[in-house]
């Protein structure tokens, strides 16, 4: 009788201690599953951006950029260091898209979704543009004769009249379209900054620089947006047998990205040489109707 009272105060405290073991572990486990919902909740909407298979380093300055996570044709828009470089819209699926130019050195990239309720901000996508160089022959210097510094100035007034040329790619050539054999250069620039109209100037050393490689009598559009250039290209200047209808969302996007379009040249206009900024939108555009305009611009005076 003793020897199975003693076995009964050994078992309960065991039993006791079996009972704090369970609860721990399923406190453990509600914290977790809290965890994760939380996480949920607080990535709900947030936009996200596509980097797991982007290098930290790239030698090419272009970068196609995707994300996911927004809500359904919410607005994105994605900032590079700070400056607002795209807005674009997501899809019914909250999927995006949008074509960046990078900057030398480091680009911090994020995106951020404009909804009813306020912005919700994306994380950060740091990567660094270093151009290629290797394999440039080095000058000789060694046998040159010293410069003075006349001959100094001149050539940092040189460079500073190229460097005031901003990068730009000619991604088609359009022939026979103009009725007067002129040729369409379509261009792709950098997303601009539409906190001011300062881009304008960049635009105008573009053409300038066009025609005094291509001649006056051509036309010229600018956009900022690659997928934007190439909607426009596959719906007027494709064969006709693959031209496609663009769709209203698709030429709202149109409005926004292409920046400009030049004609040089061209008898039909009254001063025959006539540039105009985002020629696809009006003046109560909400995102760049206040830098609509139209004016003659010859670039060979």
């Amino acid at each position: 009788m003793e020897n199975a009272q003693r076995q009964a105060i050994q078992i309960k405290p065991r039993k006791k201690g079996y009972k704090k073991i369970r609860y721990w572990l399923l406190g453990i486990f509600v914290v977790f599953i809290c965890l994760i919902v939380l996480g949920a909740i607080m990535t709900q909407g947030k936009p996200l951006l596509s980097t797991e298979n982007l290098p930290k380093e790239v030698n090419d300055s272009k970068l196609n950029l995707t994300g996911y996570n927004s809500k359904s044709n919410a607005e994105i828009k994605i900032y590079q260091n700070n400056n607002l470089v795209s807005e674009i819209q997501a899809d019914k699926g909250g999927n995006f898209q949008a074509d960046l130019i990078l900057k030398e050195g480091e680009n911090i990239i994020y995106p951020e979704a404009v909804y009813n309720t306020g912005i919700n901000r994306g994380y950060d996508f740091k990567v660094a543009y270093i151009p290629q160089r290797n394999g440039e022959p080095q000058p000789d210097t060694r046998n040159e004769t010293p410069q003075t510094n006349s001959d100094n100035q001149a050539v940092a007034e040189e460079s500073e009249v190229a460097i005031k040329i901003p990068k730009y790619e000619i991604t088609h050539e359009v022939k026979n379209f103009r009725y007067d054999g002129g040729v369409i250069y379509m261009v792709l620039i950098s997303p601009v900054n539409l906190t001011s109209d300062n881009f304008k100037d960049d635009i105008k050393s573009i053409i300038s620089n066009l025609v005094k490689e291509k001649g006056n009598k051509i036309s010229v559009e600018i956009y900022d947006s690659k997928s934007i250039l190439d909607l426009q290209y596959q719906s007027v200047y494709a064969p006709s047998s693959t031209r496609k209808m663009l769709s209203k969302s698709e030429l709202e996007q149109l409005g926004w990205h292409n920046v400009a379009s030049y004609a040089g040249q061209l008898e039909t206009m009254p001063a025959g040489h006539e540039l105009a900024f985002f020629p696809g939108t009006f003046t109560n555009d909400k995102k760049v109707g206040k830098f609509v305009g139209t004016m003659g611009f010859n670039p060979s005076n």
